[in-house]
């Protein structure tokens, strides 16, 4: 199909980068060493420091630390194997156990976190066999983002329930008695995705043989698949679904160059993501499906890392990137505009009954804020840890964060979670490798 089309249209594109601190882009580490996919052994050092300095370290990242200690003392695995996140790129709380357990050093914990992802790569596997070997799956099991959004029944019976009825026994025994049925039941994506940041988490804590186990069910989940902006021409990768898929990458590279792992993988990616930034995010900073899309944020940096801060057209420094921060504060002079400031409120305190557009008073103006998870803010701390001096991305950011931040003033005791959007405390790596202290 894309032999077919005419070349893209040329967009305005450059990669002078003004402000940009190569220092903080570190190469990965040689293969076979955790954590690697969008932070490395020398940022758990980091972390280790900053968690020493106590109510001295930015509010940011002491709020994520307590947040998964919490998790580390409270939450368990649900007993019905429920291991749904985000499909737009969250860690799920097995990885901030292992990413706790990291910083703290905390070898019991540790080794609760990796048992507990080979449980969850089991859980995944009988699924991954049938749709890599049914019939029905054949023109779709290829496709990162179909192959995550599709599901298995053995006659009324759903994968997820026969799994908890009695494990891959149970599976084996419906698949004998009924046959597998290939059929749409949502979005699995999250299941699949956060067992990358589980695997490079708890990497260090695992056994050879459970490392083996997990490299084995990553590997069927990505070798010889690929995602969407792969096999589009760059001016179609422009829907925010396609954002979603781009996830698939970084599952691959948690195993990158182990047994298993398909080296096209970054190379596509990195075509694929520089046509995102290109085609759906214009040059004056407007995502294609403005008041939807997003940009892959957690993908752009997993594979900007790999491309080394000397790369000529390195991702992060793509003008298109700027070019958002321009935009968010040329729509800041609108006072409701909706997703900017995420919860600011009219004046007088009381929500709006409905949002209009238009020439309309009073109103929120609708304008994405470029990135999924979190409330945008994935995108926006990645910005404002590559260019720490650009006053148009500090504006965003600490117009971001205030709205989220402030429900968490108050004593240890207080009920933090559920309280912001879902998604805050699910970018934990995020969180930590880029907190710094607020400027406004």
């Amino acid at each position: 199909m894309i032999r077919d089309l005419p070349p893209p249209i040329k967009v305005q594109v450059h990669y002078k980068a003004p402000g940009f601190d190569a220092s903080k882009l570190t190469l990965p580490p040689a293969p076979g060493i955790h954590p690697r996919i969008i932070i490395g052994p020398e940022d758990i050092e980091r972390f280790k420091e900053l968690h020493a300095a106590g109510d001295k370290a930015p509010r940011i990242f002491r709020l994520q630390m307590e947040q998964m200690r919490r998790d580390a003392e409270n939450w368990m695995v649900p007993a019905n194997f429920n291991y749904r996140g985000s499909p737009w790129g969250e860690d799920s709380k097995i990885a901030g156990w292992a990413l706790y357990a990291l910083i703290t050093e905390d070898q019991e914990l540790g080794r609760k976190a990796a048992e507990a992802t080979v449980e969850h790569a089991f859980y995944l596997e009988g699924r991954v066999d049938i749709l890599n070997s049914h019939p029905d799956a054949e023109a779709i099991k290829d496709v990162a983002y179909d192959f995550v959004r599709i599901g298995v029944k053995f006659g009324q019976i759903d994968y997820h329930s026969a799994y908890y009825q009695g494990g891959k026994e149970r599976v084996a025994e419906l698949m004998r008695e009924h046959g597998a049925t290939i059929i749409h039941t949502g979005d699995h994506s999250g299941s699949y995705l956060s067992l990358a940041f589980e695997y490079d988490y708890a990497h260090p804590f695992m056994t050879e043989e459970e490392r083996a186990i997990v490299r084995r069910v990553i590997s069927k989940c990505t070798y010889g698949k690929y995602t969407t902006g792969m096999a589009l021409p760059g001016q179609m990768y422009i829907n925010n679904h396609m954002s979603g898929a781009a996830n698939q990458t970084y599952l691959a590279l948690a195993i990158e160059g182990e047994e298993g792992y398909d080296p096209r993988v970054a190379k596509l990616a990195e075509w694929s993501l520089k046509n995102k930034l290109s085609y759906d995010l214009s040059s004056d900073g407007i995502t294609y499906e403005n008041t939807k899309g997003f940009i892959p944020m957690l993908p752009v940096l997993a594979i900007a890392k790999r491309q080394g801060a000397d790369h000529p057209e390195n991702l992060l420094k793509h003008s298109h990137l700027l070019a958002r921060a321009f935009s968010n504060v040329s729509h800041a002079r609108k006072i409701y505009y909706r997703y900017f400031g995420e919860s600011r409120r009219r004046p007088d305190n009381v929500a709006l009954e409905k949002i209009v557009t238009g020439q309309d008073e009073p109103r929120y103006w609708r304008a994405s804020g470029g990135s999924g998870s979190g409330g945008h803010l994935e995108f926006w701390s990645v910005l404002k840890h590559f260019y720490p001096e650009n006053e148009m991305v500090d504006f965003v950011w600490n117009c971001k964060l205030p709205g989220s931040l402030g429900y968490f003033e108050g004593t240890p005791e207080d009920n933090w979670d559920g309280k912001i959007h879902h998604g805050w405390f699910g970018l934990k790596a995020i969180n930590l490798l880029t907190a710094s202290h607020m400027t406004d």
